[in-house]
């Protein structure tokens, strides 16, 4: 197994839990040895909107050992579980990521969740990293990029991006249209959340662009 994208959402459950995630969370889980990279974002300014905490880890071994299988029996900073409620945990393994590529800051993270069409799974992940690359090439691509799989047609596509403005040129979605993104022909349903990214959070991924291997 190769590389791991880590999606943990829930409902932040007492008032400044970003501070917990901000000051402890994140800072924490990037000191364990195989993570790659850590983002954090909400839907919502309000102590009780919607959290993503996205993880990147060089292996699902790597993953378990860190952070442990699931989420109620975790081993990392369980003290913490608390503070969160209406949990949901995903880890897929990456078929492409693209890394940051310049320094900026990353405003917004865009999830797309859902399932390809039968046996597109494959073409899927070569449209969106084609897709990807090419808009980075024209300056109007994102800050980086994740896409996870699962068998046989699930998929996860994690990208951070600088502003509203770049997002909605190479998606099509905008801010008051938000259900739209390319390939649809590839794909049987998806939906997409966005996430202002927590401010304060800095941890650049390692995994070297391009489709990934061992998945």
């Amino acid at each position: 197994m190769g590389p791991v994208l880590r999606l943990f959402r829930f409902r932040s459950a007492v008032p400044g839990f970003d501070a917990q995630i901000r000051d402890v969370l994140v800072p924490d889980v990037v000191r364990i040895p195989g993570n790659l990279a850590a983002y954090a974002g909400r839907n919502g300014a309000d102590d009780d909107g919607a959290r993503l905490i996205a993880t990147v880890w060089a292996s699902h071994e790597a993953m378990v050992a860190g952070v442990g299988a699931d989420v109620d029996h975790g081993v990392f900073h369980p003290e913490l579980l608390a503070g969160s409620t209406d949990r949901e945990l995903h880890g897929l393994a990456i078929a492409c990521a693209l890394p940051p590529d310049r320094y900026a800051e990353a405003g917004i993270l865009r999830l797309v969740t859902g399932h390809t069409r039968p046996g597109a799974q494959v073409a899927y992940a070569d449209a969106v990293s084609a897709g990807a690359t090419a808009d980075r090439a024209a300056g109007m691509g994102p800050i980086a990029l994740y896409l996870g799989i699962q068998a046989p047609d699930r998929f996860a596509t994690l990208s951070l991006w600088d502003s509203w403005a770049h997002l909605e040129e190479a998606t099509g979605a905008d801010i008051r249209a938000v259900g739209r993104t390319r390939h649809e022909d590839l794909l049987d349903r998806w939906a997409a959340d966005h996430y202002e990214a927590i401010p304060g959070i800095h941890a650049p991924a390692m995994l070297p662009a391009g489709r990934a291997t061992g998945t």
